[in-house]
């Protein structure tokens, strides 16, 4: 029964289109070996309606203010995906939030009742975050940390965050930061069913299954025709269109999904999912039609296609800019990662690019002090292979193993 009522909660999620960004803009951190998100970057536009449902929410007392709705719903995201622990919530500066908050003040047209309760309470929330900082900076001074190490926010953990994020919320969301300590196999399976869901969502297999605050579902195709239309109105430059978040309150397509969809079926590639303003879309295949988005290639380049050989490509890294040539395609790791240092050593030797790695010998390299699991490297091999395959389409272009990774030599130039 638990089971069931797991399922049914986490189609709720794909089917929402701002939860299925949330969860995007969650697996794109993991995948990036990001962990760390500020609130403001789940608040896309004016999806949320954020005066109408202030409004329902003082009615209810159920949360503080959007933002603090917002919050709890990342973190049940989080939780029902398994995708792993949030560590802390914090925020990350008490000046900033003081400015903000007597800007804020400033700014009102009226000195109503309820202004002034409203701002009183922030005052005090405020005082209370300047002595709990206090608190916890003298804990870590005692614990022996030095003063230059400690991190300037006040942090609160998942069980004992909410009493003191409920109105400060609604002003700070620049200011609150939470961090992830993801778990691998929840985020791989999330991975999953995101991709299960589109596939079945352009199937039409949930054409009943509207979601509560769309007016009408519309089959697959009528909806990709309504996102040509939208997307022709934008001026395209070298294959890229910049999609405003205002996209999320169209009625007759969902963004997300659409989006989420073609990227999977390597028809464009969205550059950052949590962007701002605008997502930046590369389409693969210019000029934009409604033919090649729905994937309908002509007969004389499909039997093009079959003709020709697998591709080689050339294949360099650079430590400096962290990032991964093959041919045309530049990708990128963050610094240091574990991800990074695999990449950095078995494309240490150039002449040598098809050699079979153990993952005992890359940690051998890496830190010939400590004496690291297979799992770590196994680990960063599947994250890079996830990364090659979304920009070039190609999945096996890392051959992997329990214990070993080597690119796939049909793919390297000797």
């Amino acid at each position: 029964m638990e089971d069931e009522i797991e399922e049914v909660n986490t189609f709720n999620y794909f089917n929402s289109d701002i939860n299925l960004l949330a969860l995007h803009i969650l697996l794109e951190g993991f995948y990036r070996g990001e962990n760390t998100f500020k609130l403001e970057e789940f608040l896309k536009c004016d999806y949320w309606k954020i005066d109408e449902i202030n409004e329902e929410i003082k009615d209810t007392n159920d949360y503080g203010s959007v933002e603090d709705l917002v919050l709890h719903q990342i973190i049940r995201i989080v939780n029902d995906f398994k995708l792993g622990k949030v560590k802390r919530i914090s925020i990350t500066t008490i000046f900033g939030l003081t400015e903000t908050v007597v800007r804020s003040a400033i700014g009102e047209k009226e000195a109503t009742e309820e202004n002034v309760l409203f701002y009183t309470n922030l005052i005090d929330e405020i005082g209370f975050l300047r002595r709990l900082k206090e608190t916890q900076l003298k804990e870590k001074l005692d614990s022996g940390i030095e003063y230059q190490k400690i991190p300037n926010r006040v942090d609160f953990t998942e069980e004992n965050f909410t009493s003191h994020f409920e109105n400060i919320s609604a002003i700070s969301a620049p200011f609150i930061e939470f961090e992830i300590d993801f778990n691998d196999k929840g985020a791989h399976e999330a991975d999953e069913g995101i991709e299960d869901y589109v596939v079945n969502f352009a199937d039409d297999q949930f054409i009943d299954k509207k979601p509560f605050y769309r007016e009408k579902r519309y089959y697959y195709t009528k909806q990709l025709e309504s996102f040509f239309d939208y997307i022709s109105k934008i001026i395209i430059v070298n294959g890229y269109i910049k999609i405003p978040f205002s996209a999320l309150s169209e009625q007759g397509f969902e963004i997300v999904k659409i989006l989420s969809y073609l990227e999977r079926q390597r028809r464009l590639k969205v550059s950052n999912w949590n962007d701002n303003e605008v997502w930046n879309v590369k389409f693969h295949k210019t000029p934009i039609t409604l033919r090649s988005l729905l994937g309908q290639e002509d007969q004389k380049e499909i039997e093009n296609t079959e003709k020709n050989e697998i591709l080689k490509f050339d294949l360099s890294f650079s430590p400096e800019k962290s990032v991964l040539n093959i041919g045309k395609y530049i990708i990128g790791f963050r610094k240091f990662s574990d991800q990074y240092h695999l990449i950095k050593i078995i494309t240490d030797d150039t002449n040598n690019l098809n050699k079979e790695w153990f993952f005992s010998e890359i940690g051998e390299i890496f830190d010939s002090e400590n004496n690291f699991e297979d799992k770590k490297f196994y680990n960063a091999s599947y994250q890079i292979s996830q990364k090659i395959a979304k920009e070039t389409g190609i999945k096996d272009f890392l051959i992997t193993t329990a214990q070993t990774v080597q690119f796939n030599p049909k793919y390297i130039k000797s």
